[in-house]
């Protein structure tokens, strides 16, 4: 994360994830791939749970991909008592062209929904952006630049998302 202050832009550390993925079924095999994912996020003023529901076809050299996903997120002091809860609704399409085994090239649209306190629905926001994806073996890089195409100032202009993974 980048952060604005009096000196300047400078890099903050946020927090650090471990995610698992298991396929039920093959997109390339069967009717549509589907897939569970889990995610458990620590950080020194957050903990965050999240689970997904991955769904993908690949027609040709065409990939496309929907994901649903439930997050709960506790926030408070450093490393005290997490005295903030909120959850968050979120879907992302995205299709790419598979150039290679190995590389893919495509765009992304990202749609959240913020609930604090687990009670009110808040804004809308909706994000979109080309992303890249190169695999080798069994390890695999994607990156997605995304730009906000709505108008919410409490919520970031840019994100910038970047998976590492291996298949094991």
């Amino acid at each position: 994360k980048v952060a604005g202050g009096e000196d300047g832009a400078h890099a903050v550390y946020q927090d650090s994830a471990v995610e698992l993925i298991y396929n039920l079924t093959n997109p390339v095999t069967d009717f549509i791939g589907s897939a569970v994912y889990a995610e458990l996020k620590l950080g020194d003023q957050k903990l965050e749970l999240e689970g997904k529901l991955i769904l993908q076809k690949n027609f040709g050299p065409f990939v496309v991909a929907y994901n649903a996903a439930l997050e709960a997120e506790w926030e408070g002091e450093r490393f005290g008592y997490f005295n903030e809860r909120k959850g968050t609704f979120e879907q992302t399409l995205g299709v790419s062209y598979q150039f290679s085994p190995d590389f893919l090239i495509g765009g992304e649209f990202l749609h959240e929904i913020d609930f604090s306190d687990w009670a009110e629905a808040g804004d809308s926001v909706v994000y979109a952006g080309p992303n890249a994806s190169f695999r080798y073996d069994r390890f695999y890089l994607t990156t997605t630049a995304l730009v906000q195409a709505t108008g919410i100032s409490e919520e970031p202009d840019f994100q910038l998302r970047t998976i590492f993974g291996f298949h094991f």
